[in-house]
């Protein structure tokens, strides 16, 4: 299972999710769209935090970006971007 963070738009936000984070298994794999705004940014550092795991911000096009969520800490390297 995935769950993908991607909505409302920008000028509502996803800081919803955090209110609701309890309800989903966050164990699955977890994708958060736009973490180039800089509230989408801070906002993959709490959920980061709040999951215990380390995300990496990948590079999409025209300057957008999008967080992936690691399921296992081994091997896997934090790139979290501190804002």
């Amino acid at each position: 299972s995935t769950i993908i963070v991607d909505g409302p738009p920008g000028c509502v936000g996803r800081s919803g999710f955090l209110k609701y984070i309890d309800y989903f298994n966050t164990s699955n794999n977890l994708i958060m769209d736009d973490v180039h705004r800089e509230k989408e940014a801070k906002l993959a550092v709490k959920i980061s935090r709040i999951v215990k795991r380390p995300y990496t911000v990948m590079d999409a096009w025209n300057g957008k970006a999008w967080a992936y969520f690691h399921t296992s800490t081994s091997n896997s390297e934090s790139v979290n971007y501190e804002i």
